[in-house]
Formats: C-alpha cells, structure tokens, sequence
C-alpha cells in the first residue's frame, strides 16, 4: 500500500510494472532522475491517494491518466520539466483533490476555469477526504514531504491542507474569478506566469489563505475591496 523511493538517485523510465501494485495508495518518487513519459499503466492505480514526482524530468505534457485517479488526494509534479496546457477536463473526476503543486514546469495557455471546481478544496469538513485516508490507510507516511507555500516542507497531517500551485509557468490570460470557489484554501500560488487583467475579486472569498502570491505577472487595476 505504501511505496516510498524518494531522495536518491535512480534514473531511467519509471517501470510499467508499478501499475501491478493495485492496493498502491501512496506513490513517492520525487527527488530522483527518472525519464518519462509516466507510463500510462498508472491510471490502473485506483486506489492511489498520494502521487509524488516531484523533481525527475519526466516532460512531456500533463500525463493524461491523471483523470482516472479518482481517490487522489494529493498530487505533486512539481519541477518535472511539463510543458503543453492544463486541459480543462484533467481534474475534473479528481473530487477529493487537496493539494495540486505542477509549479516549475512549462505549462502554457490559461487556467482552466474547472480547477474552481476542486470539491476537495471547498469542502469546508474534507470529508470525503479524511474518510479516504481512515478506510484505505492507517497513516500515509512518517514525513511526507510536499511544496508548499512556495518551499518544501514536512507534513504529517496532509488532510488538513489544501493547496493549489501553478507558480513558475507560462501560464497567461486572466486569473479564473472561479478560483474563489475554494475556500478551504491554505496556500495560492499563482506567481511568475505571464497572468494579465485584474485580480478578481472573488479571491476575497479565500478566507483561510495563510499564503497568495501573485507576484511577477502582468496583472493591472485595483487591489479588490473584498481583500480587505
């Protein structure tokens, strides 16, 4: 159920034969050298609840199979080397989704207006999400490492976080005011992309927001009153 390898250095393609591990629910493989593509054999991982690549130059495009992991709650590819757009279906079927980092990447286009549409992240009891992790694991791992705000840092309880990071992209257009939709929100990251027009102020409905960054964009007009 539990498969940790991150933190070395192993190289080559990440194995079809992973996709064999059907009780998987925790996958660590960041901080390595490993190749893509993902295989896409992964998708048959149903039960997966964290998925870590984080740091391998995998590139390519966002893996495709992502949509069939429907019991994610924590995603990170963050530093994979990723370019092509964020499909507007690729995490829709994904309803427990917490965390999401695809930071320091080459995502290009706009931000799907369906990622406000994240449950997981405006459930204000993330009960679908704890109820997964009492059924499926009794712990998920001793120290998992994740980004968030911006640096990598140690979590032992992930259900209590709720975490979105696109920074360091090409991502362009306007900011989805859907986006206010998630107001279990700890960590917004948006920072570094090529984002225009104006800070919707739906944001201001982000009430738990410990962190937002916007910052190096090319976003124009007012501070929203609703940020008051």
């Amino acid at each position: 159920k539990f498969l940790r390898l991150d933190n070395n250095q192993l190289s080559g393609d990440v194995p079809q034969s992973l996709s064999l591990l059907n009780k998987l629910q925790t996958l660590d493989l960041s901080y390595n050298s490993l190749t893509g593509p993902l295989p896409s054999s992964l998708g048959n991982l149903s039960s997966l609840i964290i998925l870590n690549i984080h740091g391998n130059p995998i590139g390519g495009p966002l893996p495709s199979f992502i949509g069939s992991l429907d019991q994610l709650l924590v995603l990170d590819l963050g530093s994979c080397d990723l370019n092509g757009s964020i499909a507007s279906s690729t995490f829709a079927s994904l309803p427990q989704l917490q965390v999401l980092v695809l930071s320091n990447n080459h995502l290009s286009g706009s931000i799907p207006s369906s990622l406000g549409q994240l449950q997981g992240m405006t459930n204000s009891d993330h009960g679908s999400s704890v109820q997964a992790i009492e059924e499926h694991v009794n712990y998920i791992t001793d120290d998992l490492d994740i980004t968030f705000k911006g640096e990598n840092a140690t979590y032992h309880h992930v259900e209590l976080l709720a975490d979105l990071d696109l920074s360091n992209n090409q991502l362009d257009g306007p900011i989805p005011p859907e986006l206010g939709n998630l107001t279990q929100l700890l960590s917004l990251d948006l920072s570094r992309n090529k984002l225009d027009g104006e800070i919707p102020s739906a944001l201001g409905k982000l009430v738990k927001l410990e962190s937002l960054d916007l910052s190096q964009n090319g976003l124009e007009g007012e501070i929203p009153q609703s940020f008051n």
